[in-house]
């Protein structure tokens, strides 16, 4: 009981700093917020990834950070010469890309095998918070919320429901604590929270309505658990339980992100076809 009161109060806490932000970005016109605090999240979470289990010593902490940085100063000259939001199209389907490229050299060894699993691991975590900044400054922040929510809300009632009912795991070579109880319990909270979320007017108005809302939280709900398997893939290839510490009972950054990083991507191609 006491891990669950941390995790818990944790959650909180992050809840609140995320709020924070995203109320003090809305008194600014150019985003600046958005702009200062996403790629330092971005620079932890791969630093995060750099020092995790057996991809610490590679010295890739340099790599990984010119990478971010290149990334954010490339997605910069696009905002400033107006580009639309086409560039974030190509985000996500690099991001795709790159995931796709993670799972096919799984069993291959080499050094062009490892290149490629580090670049992989590098746009697999950088993409997803690039894209976030013209998904918000073309969506609003209604719409940022609306994705962080949907992202988020399937981890909460899928780790106390299957903590209270979970008896099978699913996927017990990824995630020994994942249930099956629990994966059911996110999708119908992230499917139900879409259709709230459409009526309280944080998703946009499409031709679909409602169903565009609940639509948009099933879709977002199985790319988060998607999400959230792939970083345990991951870390069980580092061996490590947890990303860090940064987070204290929750573990690093990057198990309190790893949701995000399928979600966002989805979002950035697949938002406009739902709520057109």
């Amino acid at each position: 009981m006491a891990s669950v009161a941390r995790r818990t109060v944790t959650g909180f806490a992050i809840g609140a700093g995320c709020a924070l932000l995203l109320w003090l970005d809305t008194l600014t016109d150019a985003g600046y917020v958005l702009w200062s605090a996403i790629p330092v999240l971005a620079l932890v979470s791969v630093w995060e990834l750099a020092r995790m289990g057996e991809l610490a010593g590679r010295r890739l902490e340099l790599s990984f950070g010119l990478a971010a940085i290149s990334a954010f100063g490339l997605l910069f000259w696009f905002d400033r010469l107006g580009v639309g939001d086409e560039p974030t199209r190509r985000l996500g389907l690099l991001y795709l890309a790159a995931a796709l490229v993670c799972a096919l050299v799984q069993g291959i060894t080499g050094p062009r095998a490892r290149l490629a699993y580090h670049a992989g691991l590098a746009a697999w975590v950088i993409a997803p918070f690039a894209g976030l900044i013209p998904f918000t400054l073309e969506s609003g922040h209604r719409a940022l919320v609306a994705l962080i929510v949907l992202s988020k809300v399937g981890d909460v009632f899928g780790y106390y429901v299957g903590r209270k009912l979970g008896r099978t795991h699913p996927f017990p070579n990824l995630s020994k604590g994942k249930t099956t109880a629990g994966c059911v319990a996110s999708l119908v909270a992230g499917t139900v929270f879409g259709g709230g979320l459409s009526l309280a007017g944080l998703l946009p108005e499409g031709s679909l309505g409602i169903l565009g809302g609940f639509l948009a939280g099933f879709v977002l709900n199985v790319c988060a658990q998607g999400g959230d398997l792939l970083e345990s893939w991951v870390k069980r290839r580092a061996g490590v339980k947890d990303s860090g510490r940064l987070m204290g009972a929750s573990g690093g950054l990057l198990d309190v992100v790893d949701s995000l990083l399928l979600t966002v991507p989805a979002a950035v191609v697949l938002w406009s076809w739902i709520f057109r």
